[in-house]
């Protein structure tokens, strides 16, 4: 290893750290909740990780039902639960190596096609994707850590002909695979690169075979006990299929949204790779204005600002994967095609388009982009646009991440004042999904209201439901309550959402919410409610 990938691969650790240094502290959010859960579960009985029961849509269900993914990630967080605590500094700050990780091999798959790899990797992790999606503590982290290192490690093995790094290439994809499923995206593009570089069929079997082994193990073990692995995943599916938002044009929209928006600056090197011609630009443009015409609405029109905006970033992705396709004779062209597709495949097979999955078919579109615009720009013209590239991602990176710092941290301001002015004077709190705010409010005292034990018909005059506006677990009333509603909504200056409550297209953490990563708007953030019933629920 030269001295200066040693000097960059410093660079990008502390690039790295010093990225994610503001959100340290922000409160969880999202799914954190339910992994916590787990690792919680896991150091009191380390044999049966998922032996325990979670609300989940408005139900008290075995956890196995709500989160069917290996347990691997879950026994990393347990431990780092162990050492660090519950604090939400502290844990994060342990578990900051998997991002570090993730982009130390990020680099060092650069620096073999690359002959100025720092930049472009630098602006991959600072897109919002990566900067916003592994600082929470979710597999992704873990599945992008192992998934990457195995990747490197089996482009070093290739190239210095050394199989002790090719066998713990399949040991580092082995454990990715043991932290979540769709970890199988980094087995496309390893049997694609083992094949284009002479490996011989018999030989990547052997090593994709290596690469399951784990989880094949696991799925037996699973399936000889009576476990939930796949009857859980298909009963997602199965309920997610019938979300509106799985309309094919939709999920087309959000895909090519998605990839193109958290690519940020970046999607926009593949226009000075290669320009487009006046044919190929009408086709690009027209198509992604088509897509996101009037004609294949779901709902009543978006904002022409959102829908303008999912065509520029549609139109944006679309030009980066012609680059990816021109390049794919060129070296490392096979490893980012290969790459590209399987990301983009495995996210479309996901029950909804997230920027967590996007994320992965972000470095490959990155890269064949760099390796093109080599071939065309000058030195001094290459750092110029990857310096401007890195500085504007980072801005926008760090706005979003502002942003949804607030949203979480307003959640958890929620259930401390819920438990100062009801649970502490020793009045029933209820809340109803809102995975963040129900983990803060049952750790207090509150209560989920469970649909199996009655539902909303649990609250009595006297106690107190807590509700968010921006929710996809709650549960409904089953019939009109008199109550009291106290309601307010938390604003945000910065003109920008990655959740929508329903003004715009932002749907960050899920395309259910929007066909956009984020969205310009000022609408509120979120809207809090504390509803008191006033009447006895009616007997059946």
């Amino acid at each position: 290893m030269t001295s200066r990938i040693r000097q960059e691969l410093a660079a990008v650790a502390a690039f790295t750290v010093l990225a994610f240094t503001p959100f340290l502290a922000k409160a969880y959010s999202g799914d954190e909740p339910s992994n916590l859960a787990a690792a919680a579960h896991i150091l009191v009985d380390p044999l049966h990780p998922y032996a325990f029961t979670f609300t989940w849509f408005g139900r008290a269900l075995p956890y196995e039902l709500t989160s069917n993914n290996p347990p691997l990630y879950h026994y990393l967080l347990a431990l780092a639960l162990k050492l660090a605590g519950r604090g939400e500094l502290a844990l994060r700050l342990t578990m900051l190596p998997l991002a570090v990780a993730a982009g130390l091999s990020l680099y060092l798959i650069a620096a073999r096609f690359l002959e100025r790899p720092l930049l472009p990797t630098l602006t991959v992790i600072a897109g919002p994707a990566w900067l916003i999606n592994m600082g929470h503590l979710m597999g992704e982290q873990a599945v992008a850590a192992f998934g990457l290192a195995g990747l490197a490690a089996l482009l070093r093995s290739l190239d210095e002909n050394s199989a002790p790094w090719f066998w713990t290439s399949a040991a580092l994809l082995d454990a990715a695979l043991l932290c979540k499923y769709h970890a199988a995206l980094f087995l496309i593009p390893a049997a694609a690169w083992c094949l284009s570089r002479g490996v011989k069929p018999a030989r990547t079997a052997a090593y994709l075979a290596a690469a399951g082994a784990g989880l094949a193990l696991y799925l037996a073990a699973d399936a000889r006990i009576g476990g939930t692995a796949f009857s859980a995943t298909r009963g997602t599916m199965a309920l997610t299929a019938r979300f509106p938002t799985s309309a094919w044009s939709h999920r087309l929209r959000s895909l090519l949204a998605f990839t193109g928006g958290c690519g940020a600056a970046a999607a926009l090197w593949p226009l000075r790779a290669r320009r487009p011609g006046l044919r190929a630009g009408l086709i690009v443009a027209a198509g992604a204005a088509l897509l996101f015409s009037p004609a294949f609405d779901l709902f009543p029109g978006p904002n022409w600002v959102d829908r303008w905006t999912g065509a520029a970033f549609a139109a944006a992705a679309a030009w980066s994967c012609v680059i990816v396709w021109d390049g794919r004779r060129k070296p490392g062209g096979v490893l980012w095609l290969s790459w590209l597709f399987s990301a983009v495949l495995f996210s479309a097979a996901y029950w909804s388009v997230t920027s967590r999955l996007t994320l992965f078919a972000l470095p490959p579109l990155a890269f064949a982009a760099a390796r093109a615009l080599e071939e065309r720009l000058n030195a001094r013209e290459l750092r110029r646009l990857y310096a401007l590239s890195l500085a504007a991602t980072a801005a926008l990176s760090l706005a979003l991440g502002a942003v949804d710092m607030r949203f979480a941290d307003a959640q958890k301001d929620f259930a401390l004042q819920l438990k100062r002015d009801y649970l502490d004077k020793g009045r029933r709190v209820w809340y109803t999904g809102g995975m963040a705010l129900g983990d803060e409010l049952s750790r207090s005292g509150g209560q989920g209201l469970d649909a199996e034990r009655g539902g909303w018909d649990l609250a009595r005059p006297g106690d107190a439901v807590a509700v968010l506006k921006i929710n996809s677990t709650g549960l409904r009333p089953s019939r009109p309550r008199r109550a009291r509603v106290t309601a307010w909504t938390l604003e945000e200056p910065i003109a920008l959402r990655l959740i929508s409550g329903g003004t715009s297209e932002a749907g960050f953490y899920s395309s259910v919410w929007g066909f956009l990563p984020f969205a310009l708007s000022q609408e509120p953030l979120e809207e809090f409610s504390i509803v008191e019933p006033q009447d006895e629920p009616t007997k059946p």
